[in-house]
């Protein structure tokens, strides 16, 4: 019998409900798969990348759930004095070498009624579940977070050949340590000896992979991360710093600011979707 295996993991998955008002634009993106549910209000959803597209609806009576892909501008709108209410899922899903699972698909930006009703049936299950500390809890927010993903992959298509991300390999092993590691002290001799190379010969692969050296990567991450923390919990901007790797909270707040073009405490403070 022949068999196959897997191995992936879930990585950043949060769950959260929300209310937005009608504000100034502001795109707003994030390095995490997105899906955005409205279940009450009336809004109009923006694209950077397609400046000649009509907004898209964003309503609970037609066009409720939306797909935002990595790396996207967006903004949404709302249309008059109620506030629309959101509930988003956000998620990376990668493979034992650190790639993203989606990258090789195309996931549908919009979705039929029918296809709607049940992803937004899990994406309610998964809410109820997801803030309850007990091990059932979090063993059923695991199960309808499988069930969500394999509903969603049945709606992608594959990417055609000349858009698949073709990476090489060298460096796979440092990207999916990083990944898990991020919070970490880097160690560019670890890193190495996991792609089986010398030091010098490490910088210039992992530049050439990436585009990034490995201490660009791991900002990159350790930020990504502190967005999210500082978008959908409570924590200090200290221990959001401790967080993600960074134990002197001055020093995260002068990388954070150098980086997105303001203050954690600013950042927050926006309530960006």
């Amino acid at each position: 019998m022949q068999t196959q295996a897997w191995t992936l993991s879930l990585h950043n998955v949060y769950c959260h409900q929300f209310d937005i008002f009608h504000r100034r634009r502001e795109w707003v993106t994030s390095q995490q798969h997105v899906w955005m549910l409205a279940t009450s209000g009336l809004g109009l959803y923006y694209r950077r990348e397609l400046p000649d597209e009509e907004p898209l609806p964003v309503d609970p009576a037609g066009e409720a759930l939306h797909y935002l892909a990595p790396g996207s501008w967006r903004f949404v709108d709302v249309c008059n004095a109620d506030p629309l209410h959101l509930e988003v899922l956000r998620l990376r899903l990668v493979d034992d070498s650190g790639r993203d699972v989606f990258a090789n698909f195309r996931l549908p930006a919009r979705f039929s009624p029918e296809q709607t009703g049940k992803l937004a049936g899990l994406m309610h299950g998964i809410l109820a579940q997801f803030d309850h500390d007990t091990l059932p809890a979090q063993a059923e927010t695991q199960r309808q977070l499988g069930v969500f993903l394999g509903q969603v992959l049945e709606l992608a298509t594959v990417r055609p050949e000349a858009e698949l991300q073709r990476r090489p390999q060298r460096c796979q092993k440092a990207l999916a340590y990083l990944l898990r590691h991020y919070a970490e002290e880097l160690s560019i001799d670890h890193l190495a000896q996991l792609c089986c190379v010398s030091r010098p010969h490490f910088f210039r692969l992992f530049r050439e992979e990436t585009g990034l050296t490995a201490q660009q990567y791991l900002c990159h991450l350790r930020l990504d991360h502190a967005r999210t923390l500082l978008r959908f919990t409570d924590q200090s901007i200290a221990q959001i710093g401790r967080a993600v790797g960074w134990h002197d909270p001055f020093h995260f707040s002068r990388i954070f600011s150098r980086e997105t073009g303001c203050s954690p405490a600013s950042f927050r403070k926006r309530n960006l979707t």
